[in-house]
């Protein structure tokens, strides 16, 4: 991402972020969407369930499949990774 993407509700920033789908997971799981967010600021405040709630609530709003696949039992909700600077960069160079 060129620029940062700002929540003026919680003051945080983000800037990379990548989003995986756990088609598999361990201890019988529903599948889920694993988001690895890189945050600007190291020192935010706010938990990440807080966040992932925030996110999930958002994408069903804005997206009625998911939100059955959430409600339907299909999918379970986000879950957020927390990722050191230049995380993801350092994947991409690494795989050129």
């Amino acid at each position: 991402m060129k620029r940062s993407l700002k929540h003026k509700k919680f003051g945080f920033q983000i800037t990379e972020y990548c989003v995986a789908p756990q088609v598999n997971p361990s201890d019988q799981q529903l599948p889920y969407h694993e988001w690895f967010i890189e945050f600007k600021d190291v020192n935010i405040s706010i938990p990440l369930d807080v966040i992932a709630e925030f996110i999930d609530s958002s994408l069903q709003n804005k997206n009625s499949y998911y939100k059955d696949l959430i409600e339907n039992k299909i999918l379970d909700k986000l879950k957020i990774r927390r990722i050191k600077k230049r995380w993801l960069q350092n994947i991409f160079d690494q795989s050129k």
